[in-house]
């Protein structure tokens, strides 16, 4: 089992340029409960609206196909076993970026999606705000 993850928001500001998800749909996937609400809260300090989190893959489809598709997705590589790569195929086709989290490597990663920023655990908040702000790009008013 891996540590709990529990996020350093200290770097968070509540002013609107310190919140580089602002207005942006993240979907959050990830099998273990409080590391999932962790993720959430973290996403929500940087002005992420979230969608999920989602624990299992069919929950996480569901979500997606919920509505129009997030600006963002996170997911965590293995949920209890199962791969997430069906529901990164899916994003991936509607054009949604990603970032992987993984406890085991991201030497998993089909060729195919070789490309998606992954990131294994344990993990820094920051990075993880980081990379989805760069994925997303910059908010702008329309956002």
């Amino acid at each position: 089992m891996s540590e709990p993850f529990t996020p350093d928001l200290s770097a968070l500001d509540a002013d609107d340029k310190s919140r580089p998800l602002r207005g942006r749909k993240v979907l959050v996937v990830e099998d273990e409960c409080l590391v999932a609400e962790d993720f959430a809260a973290l996403l929500r300090e940087a002005g992420a609206e979230v969608i999920g989190p989602a624990e299992s893959l069919p929950q996480a489809i569901r979500l997606a196909q919920n509505g129009s598709p997030p600006d963002a997705a996170l997911l965590d590589i293995d949920l209890d076993g199962t791969a997430v790569f069906p529901l990164a195929e899916q994003l991936r086709a509607e054009g949604v970026p990603m970032l992987f989290l993984t406890g085991m490597g991201c030497g998993d990663v089909p060729d195919e999606l070789a490309d998606v920023p992954c990131i294994a655990k344990p993990i820094i908040a920051a990075r993880v705000v980081d990379e989805l702000a760069a994925l997303v790009g910059p908010v702008t008013a329309a956002a």
